[in-house]
């Protein structure tokens, strides 16, 4: 398909090449509705890939253009991560509404069902925090390792919220929390009143003592991962929704292992809640500037509402190409 259409588009058929305005007229015979495709994003594309600049893209370059543009805006394959909708973060010890934003973690839990009715997924995905008793988070383990010389709160005064450094190697940088999400405890369980897709796929992280892992994809340190990558990998997914507890937290380094990994990236804002306002705020701004988008549950048909990958959020795609 790509070689047929670059011998359509080109000035001299296969042996020639395209300018930018029959790349321009190419794009908008493809992408449907029209009037997604904006001539300045086509323009920025074609120049992206037209390595030489000379404003004739050769066959190889429409190739490559084809492969790791075109072809995923016409293929799209979506997936919904839901993040650590669980009991302890809803009503256990560590619910948000105990939480300097004082906001209600059970919240989330009717607009996801609600996501999930409304629209069709090629992958869903749930994430559980999954913690070992002697967890490095736990405030009630604080005594259990070293401090490093670099901390600057000594373990015998940290409280709950603090942000502590132990002296591993390399030393870790931890924020402190309420023991929460035990392995196989009440607790550690995802919220009763939740839909559970058919066909699920679950990833459980911070396993490991000595690890925190905010992301569902590494720890904390990103010196280990789960399977969700692969597993995304192999179901062909261009682009990930997220939503889920906590926005400012595990929604977060999610959003961003998501971006880093070349995946579109989307959070779902009102179906995720925060545990502090400034952690709000400042997620808002890091996650837009790191190319990852945030809408609502109710703009949704934005991007989903079309058999045609918005160009936007492909174009996205085409910076960690070069």
């Amino acid at each position: 398909m790509d070689v047929d259409m670059f011998s359509r588009h080109s000035e001299n058929g296969s042996d020639g090449f395209i300018t930018m305005e029959s790349f321009v007229d190419l794009c908008k015979a493809l992408f449907l509705p029209g009037d997604l495709l904006k001539q300045e994003l086509t323009e920025t594309v074609f120049k992206q890939y037209n390595t030489k600049q000379d404003g004739r893209m050769t066959e190889d370059e429409f190739k490559s253009c084809w492969k790791t543009w075109i072809y995923p805006v016409l293929h799209p394959k979506t997936a919904l991560l839901v993040v650590d909708v669980q009991n302890d973060f809803i009503s256990g010890t560590l619910a948000l509404k105990n939480t300097p934003s004082g906001q209600d973690g059970a919240e989330v839990v009717p607009v996801i069902n609600k996501i999930l009715d409304d629209w069709k997924f090629d992958l869903v995905a749930y994430s559980q925090d999954w913690h070992p008793y002697d967890h490095i988070s736990f405030i009630d383990n604080v005594m259990l390792r070293k401090t490093h010389p670099s901390s600057k709160i000594a373990a015998q005064e940290a409280a709950v919220y603090d942000e502590i450094v132990f002296a591993t190697e390399p030393p870790t940088v931890q924020t402190l929390w309420p023991a929460h999400c035990l392995q196989n405890s009440e607790g550690a369980k995802i919220h009763p009143n939740l839909k559970i897709f058919p066909g699920h796929i679950l990833t459980r992280k911070g396993t490991h003592p000595e690890y925190d892992s905010y992301s569902s994809f590494f720890n904390n340190l990103g010196t280990m991962h789960t399977e969700l990558n692969a597993i995304l990998r192999q179901h062909h997914i261009t682009d990930v929704f997220i939503c889920g507890l906590a926005f400012d937290y595990c929604v977060k380094y999610t959003a961003l292992d998501a971006r880093k990994l070349g995946f579109g990236t989307i959070v779902i804002e009102d179906a995720c809640r925060s545990i502090s306002d400034e952690g709000y705020r400042t997620t808002r701004e890091e996650l837009h500037q790191q190319e990852c988008l945030i809408t609502s549950s109710e703009q949704l048909n934005l991007y989903l509402d079309r058999d045609v990958r918005h160009p936007d959020l492909a174009f996205r795609d085409i910076s960690s190409s070069f």
